[in-house]
């Protein structure tokens, strides 16, 4: 089996109408699920937004990207982390 979990909370829906929302999501798939020679593949995210207005939002967040490989009977990990910031726009 895979899994994906993905969770979101907007703080502008409470009674506090605070101008700010946060997103999580981790997924993770074994062997079975992932291309090609990819044995195992995990993602975590997370963000934090600032809504400017209803149209406009500031984030920063963090993400972790995790694959395990073989190639040519050959093992290999690669692993990414970074810090991103960033605007969205809706409509």
């Amino acid at each position: 089996f895979a899994f994906q979990f993905l969770t979101e909370y907007d703080f502008r829906e409470t009674t506090a109408d605070i101008p700010i929302s946060i997103t999580a999501n981790i997924g993770w798939a074994p062997d079975v699920l992932s291309f090609s020679d990819t044995e195992e593949y995990f993602e975590f995210y997370a963000a934090a937004y600032l809504h400017i207005n209803y149209w406009a939002a500031i984030f920063v967040g963090y993400r972790n990207i995790d694959i395990d490989y073989e190639a040519n009977s050959t093992e290999f990990e690669l692993e990414h982390d970074s810090l991103f910031i960033g605007a969205k726009l809706t409509f």
